[in-house]
């Protein structure tokens, strides 16, 4: 019963703006919109239905706004204070994107009417995100969509991409009453009803009729919970706003990681880290980038780097004890063993006794496979003809990383991982210290052999493992 009551609360909308009888009257009486002519006629009537300007909401006095706001604060005031309780910690940083936009700080509570606070949010007609963009008008302002990233799910990324919409039909129809609906049935749908109707207002075209029942509703709901939120104890309801402080910290991650892996590595579940990044649309890092900016909880940006920083270990050859073990190190696809991952494994095919598959696992439990034989066990042939294996427990790796790991006969076997640049790093630091050359090193990073380097940011670094066992023993000593 609460879903449907908050359903109802929060259907595909937008919101308006606000305005006392007094200042509706002064902004918008019928006098002065009978004094203009023309053009100037219904440019006027639209700037006085929503008085002020655009940085200003004034809430109209109209009938239908007060019936709106007697059904949130009485008939469903349970499910209203549900609403706002789920807005509190996106209240302040909404408005201040608004406000840097010079529009007013009130549309925040277009998301309270759209979605109800919810990043998720997915309409019948596949409109997604707190701020409900469908796929078209989503790009058209700019945010990401595709496969493995959602920017409509983003409550800031999105926010400012609404700002940006609003910011344009205000422009357009020169009224926020107008420009809401709009946001709500389209600009060309509202375009269209007031040049076939002559009418100038949003209020003449609802009471007549002539806009969707859902946009009919819309404003004035967006009207009620404005006002609302602007007497809060009057109606009855709590609300606090949570301080506009950031709520998270970013940190630069390898495309491909999944978030229960890393959430398993700094002692944080797999859902928190999911409800810090609503826009990924599976728990993973985007596979095939580089570096994804993913969301932490405050205060563990160093231990998530450190952790990504961490080498790969040496070489451990496996031990045979058994012949039952023996037939297990012939196998096609050798695993490694859950918990603490082993070291590179070279496995021979019997048939010609040459390296056919290799397994690279690092202590971030990075393991990436090399080609194998068609049929090999653990993966699935690729449109390449690769085969995708699935003892990645870090899912981390491109395709491009991959290639460089791929053992070929004649050839000395490599490991690939990231570091993560600390304050003092340089190139040829970087590469004493895992025992590579500054030459390879930046050429895989694509960087200059004297650029500088930024701390925060990821390296790539590509290891043979008779070097870095060297360089490890060297370290030792």
């Amino acid at each position: 019963m609460v879903l449907v009551a908050l359903a109802l609360l929060a259907g595909c909308s937008t919101f308006s703006s606000r305005q006392t009888s007094a200042s509706l009257s002064a902004h918008a009486s019928k006098d002065e919109a009978g004094s203009l002519q023309g053009e100037g006629l219904r440019a006027g009537m639209r700037k006085g239905a929503s008085g002020g300007s655009k940085s200003e909401l004034v809430i109209p006095d109209h009938p239908s706004i007060d019936t709106w706001t007697a059904y949130y604060a009485e008939k469903k005031h349970q499910s209203f204070q549900t609403l706002l309780r789920r807005a509190e910690p996106y209240v302040l940083p909404v408005q201040r994107i608004f406000t840097d936009q010079g529009l007013p700080s009130d549309l925040v509570y277009v998301a309270l009417v759209e979605s109800g606070f919810t990043p998720t949010a997915r309409s019948r007609a596949d409109a997604v995100g707190m701020w409900q963009f469908i796929a078209s008008t989503g790009e058209r302002f700019g945010l990401e969509q595709n496969k493995w990233v959602d920017e409509r799910r983003h409550p800031f990324k999105a926010a400012q991409a609404a700002a940006a919409y609003l910011s344009v039909l205000y422009d357009q129809f020169g009224s926020w009453d107008l420009a809401l609906a709009a946001y709500n049935c389209g600009e060309n749908r509202v375009q269209r009803t007031l040049d076939e109707s002559g009418y100038s207002t949003f209020w003449e075209l609802r009471d007549a009729g002539l806009l969707p029942l859902e946009t009919q509703d819309y404003v004035p709901k967006f009207f009620a919970a404005a006002r609302i939120s602007r007497n809060v104890p009057q109606y009855g309801f709590h609300f606090s706003p949570k301080p506009d402080t950031p709520r998270h910290e970013t940190v630069p991650v390898p495309g491909g990681v999944k978030l229960a892996w890393l959430g398993k590595k700094i002692g944080v579940e797999e859902s928190v880290l999911q409800d810090h990044n609503p826009e990924l649309c599976s728990p993973t890092t985007p596979p095939g980038v580089a570096c994804y900016d993913l969301s932490v909880p405050n205060g563990l940006k160093e231990t998530i780097l450190a952790v990504l920083s961490e080498p790969p270990p040496p070489e451990e050859k496996p031990v045979s004890t058994s012949p039952r073990s023996q037939r297990a190190t012939r196998a096609p696809a050798a695993r490694p063993s859950s918990g603490k991952a082993a070291g590179p494994v070279a496995v021979k095919d019997s048939r010609k006794g040459r390296p056919a598959a290799q397994i690279a696992a690092s202590k971030a439990d990075t393991s990436v496979a090399s080609k194998a034989a068609p049929g090999a066990k653990g993966g699935k042939p690729t449109k390449d003809g690769k085969v995708a294996r699935k003892d990645n427990p870090a899912g981390i790796g491109s395709s491009s990383a991959r290639k460089n790991e791929t053992a070929r006969p004649g050839q000395k076997s490599g490991k690939t991982f990231w570091y993560a640049i600390r304050q003092g790093d340089t190139l040829p630091s970087v590469a004493q210290r895992f025992g590579v050359s500054v030459e390879a090193l930046a050429s895989v990073n694509q960087l200059s052999r004297n650029q500088k380097l930024v701390p925060g940011k990821l390296l790539t670094i590509c290891t043979q493992e008779r070097s870095l066992a060297t360089s490890q023993k060297k370290q030792a000593n």
